[in-house]
């Protein structure tokens, strides 16, 4: 019995219903192809998606078919060749009554002696081919054609949908892994220039303390205390770059609950009269495993960047929560969000990258040095939201696998004071370093050998 139109529009509107109710791209096209094949009442039907030069079998209906979600010795065909690739290549359909007399016939696991494919096209764009044989000649007429096309041009859209979905989280995880490769590197040169410079800072820093236990003149004392406040000072910056250095080893404490350490950071960073920070805590918070220093340097540049956010004044929120949700391990969520113009949506994608920034005078670490210790301790950093009315960050952390929380520091605990020796061994390669360690030892009547690696060291000992 012949379909009629309103048989026609039936299949047509249950097809846009079913389109409705995939959510990837697998599941669309499997859905495609047993449609056509069902609702048609179509022997076969495979769905090709176009990948480049060529059309790849994607889905299928019948012989191509045989278990769920399986097709049985998918091929590729370039675009061009055989009636696939002419129909993907001109965008037209093709209705063939009888394959036996067409050259372009490409026999595949069915042969069949008639076939009838349309393109899928979104904006002009050749998205795939959906295809179908039959076991006999003059299977198909004008009306199948017609009902197909209709078929294909619904799925489009929904297809393209899909395809850029792929694309977008493709890209992501590209960049994703570029800026986990770049900070690596940055990581390697920021220990190695922490290291020297930390190194430079304490022989200034030990030098003038030696120095300021002379007898100075009134100008010479002041000129020395300032100098010592400038070493105190710089002592921030290596501090940063070898946090920068360790996030990929931190030094992990099991079950520690980050209330405190929320506390500490934002009465660290403290208020200038214009800005309040306001702690928002959910009962029964999970513990995490963390290097609880690592975590509030995290803390620390992520309420500071809140607060240079808005010059003018306002409110900080951190709120803290548990997190369950299909997208995210169990685990802590930590949310700050503030209320300044936002960040410009074309600098969203590099607000992590070393050294960007939009504000003068600043370095651009702070965030790279978040994301980086973040990253290293199984988490995410990211940008929850951010428009003219401000910016929240997001840090997600596991829970931990432990229960109990960091032990306290008790009195009884603290190992014992040993007796100061009178003989010490300084190894260190810095010659600067050495000496400046072997005058503080001489001071406190203390002999000293030095030694500049381990082999003179052996020697000494």
């Amino acid at each position: 019995m012949a379909r009629t139109h309103h048989d026609d529009l039936r299949i047509v509107n249950e097809f846009a219903l079913s389109m409705l109710r995939q959510n990837t791209l697998p599941d669309l096209l499997w859905s495609i192809a047993d449609n056509v094949g069902r609702q048609l009442g179509f022997e076969d039907c495979v769905v090709y998606l176009r990948k480049g030069d060529v059309l790849v079998q994607s889905a299928a209906f019948g012989v191509k078919n045989p278990n769920a979600r399986e097709i049985k010795s998918a091929i590729e065909i370039p675009i061009g060749r055989g009636i696939v690739g002419s129909v993907a290549a001109t965008g037209r359909s093709r209705l063939v009554a009888d394959t036996r007399e067409d050259p372009d016939y490409i026999a595949d696991e069915f042969a069949g002696l008639s076939e009838l494919s349309v393109p899928i096209t979104y904006h002009d764009d050749v998205l795939g081919v959906i295809d179908t044989e039959a076991s006999r000649p003059d299977r198909y007429g004008a009306g199948d054609e017609r009902l197909l096309q209709w078929i294909a041009n619904i799925s489009a859209p929904r297809i393209a949908y899909a395809l850029a979905d792929l694309e977008r989280r493709a890209t992501d995880h590209e960049l994703k892994q570029a800026r986990t490769d770049h900070a690596r590197s940055l990581g390697e040169l920021a220990g190695r220039i922490a290291n020297d410079f930390n190194n430079l800072l304490l022989v200034i820093h030990g030098n003038l303390t030696i120095a300021g236990r002379a007898e100075l003149s009134d100008a010479a004392r002041t000129a020395v205390d300032a100098a010592l406040r400038a070493c105190e000072c710089a002592e921030g910056l290596p501090h940063e770059l070898l946090a920068l250095a360790r996030g990929g080893a931190p030094v992990i404490e099991h079950g520690v609950s980050v209330v405190d350490l929320l506390r500490e950071s934002t009465a660290f960073v403290g208020s200038d009269g214009k800005i309040e920070f306001r702690l928002e805590l959910e009962p029964e918070l999970p513990n995490v495993d963390i290097d609880p220093d690592q975590i509030r340097v995290v803390m620390t540049n992520l309420l500071l960047n809140a607060r240079e956010a808005m010059p003018d004044g306002g409110t900080v929120h951190v709120h803290a929560e548990a997190a369950n949700g299909d997208s995210r391990t169990p685990g802590l969520d930590l949310l700050i969000r503030d209320a300044g113009e936002g960040i410009d949506p074309a600098a969203l994608n590099r607000v992590f990258d070393p050294y960007f920034t939009t504000r003068s005078g600043k370095a651009g670490l702070g965030l790279t040095i978040a994301h980086r210790i973040i990253v290293r301790h199984g988490g995410e950093l990211s940008i929850e939201h951010s428009d003219a009315t401000g910016t929240v960050f997001r840090i997600h952390l596991p829970a931990s696998a432990r229960s109990t929380d960091r032990p306290s520091d008790h009195a009884d605990s603290r190992p014992t004071r040993r007796p100061r020796a009178r003989h010490a061994l300084v190894m260190d390669d810095q010659d600067g370093v050495r000496d400046l360690i072997e005058r503080m030892l001489n001071h406190g009547d203390v002999r000293v050998s030095s030694a500049a690696n381990g082999t003179e060291a052996i020697e000494l000992a």
